[in-house]
């Protein structure tokens, strides 16, 4: 454990948090939190290494009163077995383990350690203060309360607590009176949810959709064997605990190997008409809402929201796709100017070609046809073409002018 690193660190609170496993033996140090073990029984200051040293020792200590010498006596007689209620270690004195609460509420969730004996309650966190009523009566009892079931609708049978569990609206049982189901949809529960619900050990299906219920999520209904999880339509705030997000089943989380938690409750800024995605890579995901919505939103109220998974909202969205549209009627023109503008030109080409097929071509010289004892006549240098004699005086002419400036006209001679 990192913490462990820290030579200097004294103090190590974890309690009131929802921490489960063990304290990681690097962490289990005697001196960590020392200082509150000198006074936890009946005020007598007595440390640990006076409980389990050397009693004659202490005991000779002249400054040791008569009661606390007394209290130390019968401290050593504690059994020494690891027990957290009647022995700290280095362990118990950073947390209690689970299945155990510190003895006094205020003692921060360490040692002396009280297991949570009895079959009604349970304790699954370190460094506990209280164990969890598991009683089904008392948990629903506890729903009652924490959602003001005074004002709930529709709702006599919880009115009247003489009525067994089973037969109160909204609650299935199985044939041995188990609770399996809570419905309480629209039915004006406000409050929040307690943690107790998790410790339903049999409940598969919650849903309390459709109401004013604040708070949070509780993380405790992560224990609970829940298929079916709906608390949208409501105004919860935070996050979809973790622990929530990873089980597999609720919804149909973890349908194609997708775990998100959005298939149990839409975060805030996004809503579906479900409060929550559908599961696996086809299903409806939620929408991003541009106003801040809250866990498991099932409308956007504000002015602008989206369908999508865009950041613009619906105008946005429009102008986009106008933009678009536009970019693409641009592209289309050019396109279309571009393609007709090859077509007038090569048609062009093409009628000019058939009215004169000379044009653009060189015409085919003749082949000469030397007579015997003859020789081919001298050809021009630059384009192959035959010399005549005008063009042997027209060089004459041009050699003989006695500047640039000056013009020669050839006339052919007449006859």
């Amino acid at each position: 454990a990192a913490l462990a690193d820290l030579t200097r660190l004294n103090f190590l609170l974890v309690d009131d948090n929802k921490l489960t496993g063990t304290v990681p033996n690097e962490l289990c140090d005697m001196e960590l939190n020392e200082i509150f073990f000198h006074d936890y029984t009946e005020n007598v200051d007595i440390t640990y290494a006076e409980m389990y040293g050397d009693v004659d020792t202490y005991s000779n200590n002249n400054e040791m009163g008569t009661r606390k010498k007394r209290r130390l006596e019968e401290a050593r007689l504690l059994p020494r077995q690891g027990d957290p209620e009647t022995e700290r270690d280095g362990c118990t004195s950073i947390a209690c383990p689970a299945g155990y609460r510190s003895i006094n509420d205020d003692k921060d969730g360490v040692f002396p350690c009280r297991p949570c004996s009895d079959l009604e309650h349970l304790n699954p966190y370190i460094g506990a203060n209280k164990c969890f009523d598991v009683k089904q009566d008392d948990i629903l009892r506890e729903l009652y309360e924490s959602t003001n079931g005074a004002y709930w609708t529709n709702a006599k049978t919880w009115h009247n607590q003489e009525i067994k569990h089973c037969d109160k609206q909204g609650i299935e049982c199985n044939n041995k009176n188990e609770v399996i189901a809570i419905f309480l949809e629209n039915m004006n529960l406000t409050g929040t949810l307690p943690e107790s619900l998790g410790f339903l050990t049999l409940l598969e299906a919650l849903d309390v959709s459709g109401n004013n219920i604040g708070g949070k999520i509780p993380s405790e209904l992560r224990f609970a064997p829940l298929q079916q999880l709906d608390v949208g339509g409501n105004v919860m705030t935070g996050f979809v605990p973790l622990g929530l997000c990873q089980k597999d089943g609720i919804n149909g989380n973890g349908l194609d190997g997708i775990y998100t938690c959005d298939t149990i409750a839409c975060r805030p800024g996004h809503f579906n008409s479900l409060g929550r995605a559908k599961p696996g890579v086809k299903g409806e995901k939620c929408h991003l809402c541009s106003s801040d919505t809250y866990v498991g939103s099932t409308s956007c109220s504000g002015a602008l929201a989206s369908n999508s998974i865009t950041p613009y909202g619906v105008i946005g969205e429009l102008i986009i796709i106008l933009f678009a549209l536009v970019l693409l009627g641009a592209l289309y023109f050019i396109w279309i100017r571009s393609a007709v503008s090859k077509r007038y030109i090569r048609a062009e080409y093409q009628n000019r070609y058939n009215e004169n097929p000379s044009v653009n071509t060189i015409p085919a010289q003749p082949e000469p046809n030397y007579l015997p004892g003859t020789f081919p006549l001298p050809f021009n240098n630059k384009d192959n073409s035959v010399v005549s004699d005008n063009d042997n005086d027209r060089d004459d002419w041009n050699s003989a002018r006695e500047s640039s400036n000056e013009v020669w006209l050839d006339v052919p001679k007449i006859t």
